[in-house]
């Protein structure tokens, strides 16, 4: 198989809740592996990839009457000239995030190469419905750019909506490496329950209603505890939920835990019987996009899983056989789903748990997902308008 070069492009390289884009881009088979982002972090900084940093800082400082702050500096539109100059032509441009993408967009003409544009989360609504402009510039990358990929049909609907041709749109889910997560044995006793929570304090997490349903169905499973792990987004999400906990006395029986380094996450949940994670839609438009990969990661251990009827959520949590779903905001349903994994046995348990670990190893190996990520590729060179 002839290596084919991607020049990938971020935002930021790489922020440690996106773990996953370092994995996807590790798993693509026979491929040269070029990262250009405005900015880079000092994480995930593989050996076997190119970086191109900008020599020059995009941004600028200004003093103001509200004090020193952070503005766009005008030398930022240079990077892709910068880009141009600085290396040969790649096979294909591979922008992740719609935001991204625009800011990167000249790179096609640039380099006269297939422009890919990856969507995963706030990319579908709520950047779109943050301003008219937004919704221009969506018209212009649907108008240009070669393919768009989405993590799962769901996603596929939401740009088709929005006016994006259908036969530019493509499926690519992402993965976890499987053969690195190690499947955990546990012990469910009937009447016991530890639950988790692995998210970032944001709104479409639904951190608000794991709170309301654990409340709920704590009235009558008494030994029952939630952990929530996740950083403070700023949204005011945090706050709301530590003022609910303390509303209704139920701190006793929360912990909260501010950060988990990845590569200790999956020994950190041998220790729990579930993983509730009910993703919404916020007022804002946002949403997951895809799927939450922590509900992979979970999956893989043998952790079954409560969440929503969101997104792509039904393809990766299957209801009744890897976990519960329950339609958005129903906390009705998501107490019941508590209570369900409460009373349960160990034989019924074992069946969750382990259908849980095949789910994501037939369907979410990121190894797997890396070769059909590569056909993708294949495909818009062998168009033959862009073959060097």
């Amino acid at each position: 198989m002839k290596a084919i070069s991607i020049l990938h492009v971020f935002d930021c390289y790489l922020p440690e809740t996106e773990n996953w884009a370092y994995r996807m881009l590790k798993s693509i088979p026979d491929t040269e592996i070029r990262v250009a982002a405005i900015r880079f972090n000092g994480k995930f900084q593989d050996k076997d990839f190119s970086f191109y940093r900008f020599p020059l800082n995009p941004f600028r400082y200004a003093t103001t009457f509200f004090g020193t702050v952070l503005i766009p500096g005008l030398i930022k539109p240079l990077y892709p000239y910068y880009l141009r100059n600085r290396m040969q032509s790649p096979d294909i441009i591979h922008a992740h995030f719609a935001n991204t993408s625009y800011f990167f967009l000249k790179l096609k003409k640039l380099f006269n190469r297939p422009f890919v544009i990856s969507f995963y989360g706030f990319d579908y609504g709520a950047l779109p419905a943050a301003t008219e402009r937004w919704k221009e510039r969506y018209q212009k990358l649907f108008n240009e750019a070669d393919l768009f990929l989405c993590e799962g049909a769901a996603g596929v609907q939401l740009l088709e909506a929005q006016g994006c041709p259908a036969e530019k749109i493509g499926i690519a889910r992402i993965g976890v490496e499987i053969e690195r997560i190690p499947f955990f044995k546990r012990i469910k006793h009937p009447c016991r329950l530890n639950l988790l929570q692995v998210a970032t304090f944001r709104k479409k997490k639904g951190h608000r209603d794991t709170i309301a349903a654990f409340a709920a169905a704590l009235k009558e499973c008494p030994h029952m505890h939630l952990t929530l792990v996740g950083e403070d987004s700023g949204d005011g999400t945090r706050e709301e939920v530590l003022t609910k906990i303390t509303r209704m006395g139920i701190g006793d029986h929360i912990t909260i835990i501010d950060k988990i380094d990845y590569t200790h996450l999956h020994l950190f949940m041998k220790d729990f019987d579930v993983f509730i994670q009910p993703s919404c839609f916020t007022e804002e438009c946002d949403c997951e996009g895809g799927a939450p990969v922590a509900l992979l990661d979970a999956q893989a251990t043998g952790l079954p899983v409560i969440a929503t009827q969101h997104c792509d959520i039904p393809e990766v949590v299957l209801h009744g056989h890897t976990g519960l779903l329950a339609p958005e905001h129903d906390i009705v349903m998501l107490t019941e789903h508590i209570k369900a994994f409460y009373y349960m046995d160990g034989a019924a348990y074992d069946r969750y748990s382990e259908q849980a670990r095949a789910h994501v190893q037939h369907s979410y190996n990121a190894r797997i997902c890396g070769v059909r990520l590569r056909r993708w590729y294949e495909k818009l060179l062998n168009k033959g308008c862009y073959v060097p």
